[in-house]
């Protein structure tokens, strides 16, 4: 990894460089094992709209709570500190980036983001794997490192993603030009913040290939999210590009979780109602309904070409087969 280059990063976006006071003390205090719920709480409730977007997603329908709960103390002993710092966290860095100048969609870049969040925390909970809105964070901030790289190297960065737009293939075009990618480049600036290392390392592992033997339980994380990467259907490029590597990937990980592949059907056939109705709970701008209608259509078109080219690959495959074994 290109240690100067993330120092780099890191000194050309001193905002960022440090969470704001209230977050980074709700971050310390979660870390620490005397802590208290009240004492988690009593921080929070000093930033007045971190308190109510908190309470919004904790009430809404995604937790399935049979009563409203009303109060931050209230949300903590229910949650968990450590869900509900992961929750305030995804919040704030939806906020903090709010205005920033950018050539991506920035619609595009968090319809995508909260749909991985939602896989992820959905593929956990049939995964067995019990912290389920750490991975809902590393989801929604998997892909934190491209708005990073943007910010820092605008005229190259729009160099790379256009020709990754038209090829695919991003972190090898990044990696070839800066010798480290934008997941890489997240997980660093992650780290600063002194987040969880399992959410750290799960986005820093959101493009890597897995294999059989990847099933031990400090893989989890970085597997659910990488997994909900794959099944995810809104991404931030216009462009689509399927490949065999993505679909062994995507079934090596399925089986490393333990998870039929029926119910990972059901995941990806709830997904797109379940990341509209959190969007609105969240406030995320993910477009409107006839947007997203419009998207579906094109990505049902691209989807039919890239399976037609994918089978033209086989029967070209099998016919070089033949042709060895006939000689």
């Amino acid at each position: 990894m290109n240690n100067s280059l993330l120092q780099q990063v890191l000194n050309d976006n001193r905002e960022l460089a440090s969470l704001p006071q209230t977050m980074a003390e709700v971050i310390r205090i979660a870390r620490d094992d005397n802590s208290s719920a009240e004492q988690l709480a009593r921080v929070m409730k000093r930033d007045p709209a971190l308190t109510a977007r908190v309470l919004r997603m904790v009430n809404s329908p995604f937790y399935g709570r049979s009563r409203q709960i009303s109060s931050m103390t209230e949300a903590v002993v229910t949650i968990g500190m450590r869900q509900i710092t992961a929750l305030a966290l995804s919040t704030s860095v939806y906020q903090m980036t709010d205005n920033w100048q950018s050539g991506l969609d920035r619609v595009r870049f968090w319809r995508h983001s909260l749909e991985v969040a939602i896989a992820s925390q959905m593929i956990a909970e049939k995964a067995g794997y019990r912290n389920t809105e750490e991975v809902f964070a590393g989801g929604l901030l998997h892909d934190i490192g491209l708005m990073i790289l943007e910010k820092s190297f605008p005229g190259q960065f729009a160099e790379v993603w256009n020709q990754a737009e038209r090829e695919g293939h991003l972190p090898d075009l990044e990696n070839s030009l800066w010798s480290t990618d934008h997941a890489h480049v997240g997980q660093f600036l992650l780290e600063q913040w002194q987040l969880p290392e399992s959410i750290c390392t799960a986005v820093g592992r959101h493009h890597l290939t897995f294999g059989p033997e990847d099933n031990t339980p400090e893989l989890l994380p970085s597997m659910i999210v990488n997994l909900a990467h794959l099944v995810s259907k809104f991404s931030i490029a216009s462009e689509q590009h399927i490949s065999t590597t993505l679909l062994v990937n995507k079934e090596i990980l399925r089986t490393n979780l333990d998870i039929p592949s029926s119910t990972l059907l059901t995941v990806e056939r709830e997904l797109f109602s379940r990341t509209m109705a959190e969007a609105a709970y969240l406030e995320i701008d993910v477009g409107s309904i006839d947007d997203i209608l419009l998207e579906a259509n094109r990505m049902l078109f691209d989807q039919y070409v890239a399976v037609e080219n994918l089978l033209k690959e086989v029967r070209e495959l099998k016919s070089q087969v033949a042709q060895y074994q006939s000689a």
